[in-house]
């Protein structure tokens, strides 16, 4: 059987979950309405209110991450920091990861509207890649439009379409708890800050 690459397609469009007009919530509505209803024309209204009611989705499109970025990404799970008591601390970085994968793979919204109504411009400002090598990247005006939630739920898309998974923060946990020593019986959580003393760094001291 053949291994098979990254599908790499730009422009993948995409609607969050919690969008009234998401497919799936004017299916899950229109069920809930339509229970009474009898006739088919009787359905075809109860999801003309529907949809009108939904109104139009906000898309985001979602691009390509650079093979440099994914690298990026790999590396920007998390790390372990000593105190000075001589503890390690996991030092998670989910938030500053989820935020520099839209930076650099989100391609425009539309029908993205501010509180009065308004469409918020799509905005892109010019940058450096890693290796020095001119690019754009999503403005700090338009990341500023996004709540903390949109970010994790399109970066959550960006890096699966892009193949930045789950799997690097477990190759990083497991090479952190070789480095660390002895961890505690809970072990390290993920998503919080975790102290665990090291036996061998104190051997290596005295």
């Amino acid at each position: 059987m053949a291994v098979h690459g990254l599908s790499l397609a730009e422009g993948e469009r995409y609607i969050l979950k919690s969008d009234p007009a998401h497919p799936d919530n004017v299916k899950r509505e229109f069920e809930r309405r339509s229970k009474a209803s009898q006739t088919q024309e009787e359905r075809d209204e109860v999801m003309a209110s529907v949809e009108k009611s939904a109104g139009k989705p906000t898309i985001f499109i979602l691009g390509n991450l650079l093979h440099e970025d994914r690298v990026f990404l790999g590396d920007l799970t998390g790390g372990m920091e000593q105190t000075p008591q001589g503890m390690f601390r996991m030092t998670p970085k989910n938030t500053a990861k989820a935020s520099e994968a839209v930076r650099r793979a989100l391609r425009g919204w539309e029908n993205f509207l501010d509180n009065t109504g308004s469409a918020i411009e799509f905005k892109t400002t010019p940058g450096a890649g890693e290796r020095g090598q001119p690019r754009s990247f999503v403005s700090p005006e338009s990341l500023a439009s996004l709540h903390l939630d949109i970010i994790k739920e399109l970066s959550s898309r960006i890096l699966e379409i892009n193949g930045v998974t789950g799997d690097f923060e477990k190759k990083l946990l497991s090479a952190l708890q070789a480095e660390s020593g002895p961890l505690l019986p809970d072990g390290i959580a993920t998503d919080a800050q975790t102290e665990t003393s090291s036996n061998v760094v104190a051997e290596n001291r005295a």
